[in-house]
């Protein structure tokens, strides 16, 4: 398994979670770019190698990569790995400049690239310009929803494309109440990065109007980032501050959602959206925008979805939460039917499990014939 790194972000907690699956039948190794990042993940006692320490200068970086793809080569070689499972556009360009005819290259997207990249400058230019030309010759590249795999396939022209969904451990439950987080209010939850795409200055807007409608209502943040100044100062300019608690970055963010009474999305793109999954895993329904993409398949059960087809309604109402146009809808009727919900993730259980989607990297990883490279 090839990752930037083990310390924080989702692409991690996939990795440690499939691990567990995979290591029951091979021997994994986990293959780190950013060798100074420390490991907060389970690695199942799982050989870690490093591929070296980051510079700090972007030049030096974009060589250096080079060197880590000679590296990366020479130990596919040494070890003779049956397949080096990547995360990301980085990893995966790694990935497929190393690979060999005897080692499959399975390369693995977790966000809608053709929106990400407009925001990362000139490394989203190189980003797009791999997916186009490098990742026609993996052997495989794993969308991990339907939308991802449409926008690799439409944007980027490839057709070695499979979806396969993360895997999740469905073992959490409603957790004890804390009552220094929790209140008598209505308690919603946002679990994000503080960046403008993730749009929390909407979500903040949308509470203070449901609570000058009169309704008892907090918000909770969980995270932090390069924003986080602006949306304090947003709470006050708004006269909600009261409403409005800024957590910053904590661990057991799980807790955090088992206390509330909605999980709350409403970002500009996911790739699939994790933090709904955690919060239906605690029992927590959410309300989110149907954004490009995630949360719609999420809540459809992971049916096909088209997402070239408009919502039927302004608000389509699901056991398991809300699916809205428009996130203020979504909330003002959450309130209202706060006791409407009954979340069941009994289907999501049996499509996402870790030795179900364990499974499928299985197929892939022994298909015979590794295709001849040129």
């Amino acid at each position: 398994m090839l990752l930037p790194d083990f310390e924080e972000g989702g692409m991690p907690v996939v990795a440690s979670n499939l691990l567990s699956g995979l290591s029951k039948k091979y021997a994994v190794d986990i293959i780190l770019i950013k060798s100074n990042r420390s490991i907060q993940f389970d690695t199942y006692n799982s050989k870690v190698i490093k591929l070296g320490e980051e510079h700090r200068f972007k030049v030096q970086k974009y060589f250096q990569k080079l060197f880590f793809a000679f590296k990366l080569r020479k130990l596919k070689k040494q070890n003779n790995y049956k397949a080096v499972i990547s995360y990301g556009v980085l990893a995966g360009m790694l990935n497929i400049i190393s690979q060999n005819t005897k080692t499959k290259s399975i390369c693995t997207i977790h966000s809608i690239e053709s929106v990400e990249n407009k925001q990362l400058g000139l490394s989203g230019k190189l980003f797009d310009l791999s997916l186009k030309t490098f990742f026609k010759k993996a052997f495989k590249v794993i969308g991990i929803s339907q939308g991802i795999k449409d926008d690799l396939n439409h944007e980027y022209g490839l057709n070695n494309v499979s979806t396969i969904y993360n895997p999740y451990r469905f073992d959490g439950k409603k957790l004890s109440i804390d009552n220094n987080v929790r209140n008598s209010n209505i308690n919603l939850v946002a679990v994000s990065r503080l960046e403008k795409s993730k749009r929390i200055d909407n979500l903040i807007k949308q509470v203070q109007k449901v609570v000058s409608k009169g309704y008892k209502v907090d918000l909770w943040i969980a995270g932090d980032g390069e924003e986080a100044k602006a949306l304090k100062e947003l709470a006050v300019t708004l006269r909600i501050e009261k409403n409005i608690h800024f957590l910053g970055f904590i661990k057991n963010v799980h807790q955090l959602m088992s206390e509330s009474d909605f999980l709350l999305l409403d970002s500009n793109s996911e790739g699939f959206s994790n933090v709904i999954l955690e919060s239906l895993i605690v029992g927590t329904p959410v309300i989110s925008e149907d954004i490009y993409c995630g949360p719609r398949e999420i809540l459809f059960n992971l049916e096909n979805v088209d997402y070239n087809v408009p919502l039927k309604d302004d608000i389509q109402v699901f056991n398991n939460g809300i699916l809205c146009r428009n996130i203020y809808d979504g909330i003002l009727y959450g309130v209202d039917h706060i006791n409407d919900f009954n979340v069941s993730t009994e289907l999501l259980e049996k499509k996402l499990n870790i030795d179900a989607i364990s499974k499928q990297y299985i197929r892939i990883i022994d298909t015979p014939n590794y295709a001849q490279i040129e």
